[in-house]
């Protein structure tokens, strides 16, 4: 596929063109129709085609997918769907605001881009041309109705209680910590902490409160290499259901519901505890983590002060995260490819959308982070 041109679907359909402001303007010379790209859609299916400026590492950009109109600011605006740089998506209606509640299911997985164990097949994605993936924007060949819809959820790296400590048998809301480390990085300056969890990790108090324990080790720095060589220190919390509560790493102290926490502890109404990092879904900072690690695989990385690469912020879960629109061939050029995965999407019960994203990069300068989308309204039901 030319990266540096737009397919469009031809004049029998209703095609429209959004560039954001920070793009280069664009000559509508520039842009040719290709007609083998045409799919064979019924009529009553109306055809878009957006171009959307996803190249920021930190803000999303929210895109509305039936007048193109994109918004930075997404709180109460009316956007659909919210792109951010490589593979995060985010829908309306969920962690990241937005009047309109969306769900959104995969309606065509494109298996055949990955082998038995999950892997992407490089030739795969070189040989693919979006028009010989245009036919899945045709509603026919779907069972609509029978595709699980689903909204957003927080996906935490940490998270809920079961993934980071065992019930212990015979004792009442007593937990002990699973052989998990995490290594995070705080955002502030280059240091890093190892994070797992006590022996006694939850123990149960009065009232429906829990205490909470878990160890937290300082990183050092010998030349470039990282170590986790100083005392690890046992870090406790008594808290309330219903209540949350930081923790700063830098000063070792908790920081209440201050906005200089990195990691935040939370206990439901249903006595759920699970952790949040600040940062992607939850919360405005930039803390990252990695993991889960074994003590040993720990030590292991330690040895090797291998710190640099695999940080991840808590990020959103829903259709589109769970199933991922591009591939890194770093053999290949170092590309973003499409494997022209076509999603369901379902406005208030009042729209419904199948879209496709076909390419990772800008039609004419060539920039990274520039999505093209390939949308077909639907009938409403």
């Amino acid at each position: 596929m030319n990266r540096f041109r737009l397919r469009l679907m031809g004049p029998v359909y209703s095609v429209a063109l959004l560039i954001s402001m920070a793009a280069c303007q664009l000559d509508d010379k520039e842009w040719q129709a290709d007609a083998a790209s045409q799919p064979s859609l019924p009529e009553q299916v109306r055809l878009l085609e957006w171009l959307v400026d996803a190249s920021d590492f930190d803000q999303y950009m929210g895109i509305n997918l039936l007048t193109g109109e994109q918004f930075r600011q997404l709180e109460h605006s009316d956007w659909h769907l919210a792109f951010r740089r490589y593979q995060e998506v985010g829908l309306s209606g969920g962690l990241l605001g937005g009047k309109f509640p969306v769900r959104a299911a995969i309606a065509s997985p494109q298996l055949h881009f990955y082998d038995a164990q999950n892997q992407q097949l490089d030739g795969h994605f070189l040989n693919a041309q979006a028009a010989s993936y245009a036919h899945l924007l045709d509603p026919s060949q779907y069972q609509l109705d029978a595709l699980q819809l689903k909204g957003e959820q927080s996906k935490q790296l940490i998270g809920q209680q079961d993934q980071w400590s065992l019930a212990v048998e015979g004792q009442a809301g007593y937990r002990t910590g699973l052989d998990r480390a995490w290594v995070i990085s705080s955002g502030q300056g280059r240091d890093l902490y190892a994070l797992w969890f006590a022996e006694q990790a939850v123990k149960p108090l009065s009232d429906g409160a829990l205490e909470l324990s878990f160890m937290v080790q300082q990183s050092s720095r010998e030349q470039s290499a990282v170590r986790f060589n100083s005392k690890p220190q046992r870090v406790s919390i008594q808290i309330q259901p219903g209540q949350e509560q930081g923790f700063n790493l830098v000063s070792a102290s908790w920081v209440g519901d201050a906005n200089n926490w990195h990691v935040k502890v939370k206990l439901s109404e249903q006595s759920e505890l699970s952790l949040a990092l600040n940062g992607g879904s939850s919360g405005p900072g930039r803390v990252k983590a990695q993991g889960p690690y074994s003590q040993q695989e720990l030590a292991e990385l330690d040895a090797s002060g291998m710190y640099s690469m695999g940080f991840l912020a808590d990020g959103l879960d829903n259709a589109f995260t769970q199933w991922p629109r591009f591939a890194y061939l770093q053999q290949h050029g170092h590309q973003m490819l499409p494997n022209y995965r076509t999603y369901y999407l379902d406005l208030a019960n009042e729209q419904q959308f199948l879209l496709q994203i076909t390419d990772y990069y800008h039609p004419i300068t060539g920039a990274s982070g520039h999505l093209s989308l390939r949308v077909a309204v639907l009938p409403s039901l």
